[in-house]
């Protein structure tokens, strides 16, 4: 907890993540069992190694919760929680393999973010992809897909896999998916970068907010002002929001459309976001693509978007 206090005190992170954070895999070997006999307070061994792991993961939540509420915390654990009633998980799960609790974390609001590590797929992923979804307790579900089985040296997957799980998590409206590991999307192994640029993450997407934190969104900013200037530029000055967080100014995204109002809802009318002033040089790439039409919301660090004001040229 020493490092993990020394960086949040320090630096402004948006999260604090941990990995392995079990027991090892050979744990019938691990070399506890005088701890165990001195502290087990009848439990079981298995259920004593749980509990550890568990008064681990709260002691550094609380922690971090008590210096900077809004900064994240989250885990990845074993892909398969343990058995569900769709499908068995094969003798290998977080809860009775390695000795994690993940789910009981998420139910008692111990973890922010859950980056399950399901390097599987057909029965092996969907069933456990969807148990993450319903033991959530509304916490925030992010699925680690193993894109290095695209390789042929490690499993020589197809492309349509990432695919359809990236399109199941959407459709169960999880939060997202990370991708392991990043060699194998920055080779563009089986061309899934230009894959995921082109058809998954064509547009910025926002934070998903945290409600279980603090659900008040900022103010609206207010007198949007548009003005063109030098080189067909654009500057957007407005009047600064404001949020029940004193602690953090809120930020601000900014929209433009050729419709009016700009859809804030439309993920394509994102051009800029986490801007911390209350001005902004629109600067298309391309001049003809210019649009006419601007909108700003403020987003404070827990994900709470305000209304928008909206202006035009």
């Amino acid at each position: 907890m020493k490092l993990v206090r020394e960086v949040v005190g320090n630096y402004d992170v948006d999260g604090v993540h941990f990995d392995y954070l079990r027991y090892p895999e050979n744990a019938p070997l691990f070399p506890d069992r005088y701890d165990f006999k001195r502290y087990h307070q009848g439990r079981t061994l298995e259920q004593w190694r749980r509990d550890n792991i568990s008064e681990i993961v709260r002691y550094i939540y609380k922690g971090v919760k008590a210096m900077k509420p809004w900064v994240k915390v989250s885990t990845c654990p074993v892909g398969k929680y343990r058995d569900t009633s769709r499908y068995s998980s094969r003798g290998w799960n977080a809860f009775y393999t390695v000795y994690q609790d993940p789910q009981g974390w998420l139910g008692e609001g111990i973890q922010d973010q859950i980056y399950p590590m399901m390097y599987f797929q057909g029965n092996s992923f969907y069933p456990f992809a969807l148990d993450w979804q319903e033991q959530s307790n509304g916490r925030q579900i992010i699925p680690g897909l193993g894109i290095y089985f695209l390789h042929p040296d490690e499993g020589n997957w197809t492309r349509d896999e990432v695919d359809r799980q990236i399109n199941f998590i959407r459709s169960q409206k999880m939060a997202g998916e990370g991708h392991y590991r990043v060699k194998y999307l920055m080779d563009n192994t089986q061309g899934i970068y230009d894959e995921l640029i082109e058809n998954f993450y064509a547009y910025p997407a926002l934070q998903p907010p945290m409600p279980w934190l603090d659900n008040i969104p900022p103010s609206a900013p207010s007198d949007l002002k548009i003005t063109t200037i030098d080189y067909g530029y654009t500057e957007l000055n407005w009047k600064q929001a404001t949020d029940n967080d004193h602690r953090n100014k809120p930020m601000y995204i900014i929209y433009a459309s050729n419709e009016f109002p700009v859809d804030i809802n439309n993920p394509k009318n994102i051009v800029s976001q986490n801007v911390r002033e209350t001005s902004y040089i629109y600067a298309p790439i391309l001049p003809w693509n210019a649009k006419k039409y601007f909108a700003i919301t403020a987003i404070d660090r827990y994900g709470n978007e305000s209304k928008a004001v909206q202006g035009s040229k």
